[in-house]
């Protein structure tokens, strides 16, 4: 059930902030799009860890390799 609510509330800020950034005439990132095959259930291409994960860090924390892309990515919009 958390992972479908998490699912769901991803979703939901994603167009909250691509409508804000619209109004604002902001620049936005698609950041849920790219990490589309990025889930919890990945494996090795996983960018964060999943609630089952060690118990000594946090759940839903980010791994360098999502860091890196999504910096990349925000790189790429500001060049």
């Amino acid at each position: 059930g958390d992972y479908a609510y998490l699912a769901e509330f991803m979703l939901e800020l994603n167009d909250a902030l691509r409508t804000v950034a619209r109004h604002t005439g902001a620049d936005y990132v698609d950041v849920l799009g790219a990490s589309e095959g990025h889930d919890v259930c990945a494996g090795a291409q996983a960018w964060t860890l999943g609630a089952l994960s060690d118990p000594r860090t946090q759940v839903f924390h980010p791994f360098a390799n999502e860091q890196r892309a999504i910096a990349t990515l925000v790189a790429a919009e500001l060049r």
